[in-house]
């Protein structure tokens, strides 16, 4: 089962473009964001960001993952 959290790191990283600032605003450290999107591609079979030095983006399968990552964010806060 994917973790809800992993999602909302993901979703936050997907549109900062930044995972420093993504684990400040989790209050977790760099590494811990790296390792939960590893864990997430890793579960998911996928690779969603590509990595350049510090710079990152999506893949494709995580720009077409991102809309459906963002509507379960939503309906799990909603719920």
């Amino acid at each position: 089962m994917v973790d809800i959290n992993r999602l909302k790191v993901f979703l936050h990283a997907a549109c900062t473009s930044n995972f420093s600032e993504t684990a400040q605003v989790f209050n977790i450290s760099q590494p811990t964001v790296s390792k939960y999107i590893h864990d997430l591609e890793v579960e998911l079979g996928i690779v969603l960001f590509e990595r350049s030095g510090t710079h990152i983006s999506l893949t494709d399968a995580g720009k077409t993952l991102f809309p459906w990552i963002r509507k379960v964010i939503y309906q799990s806060n909603e719920l």
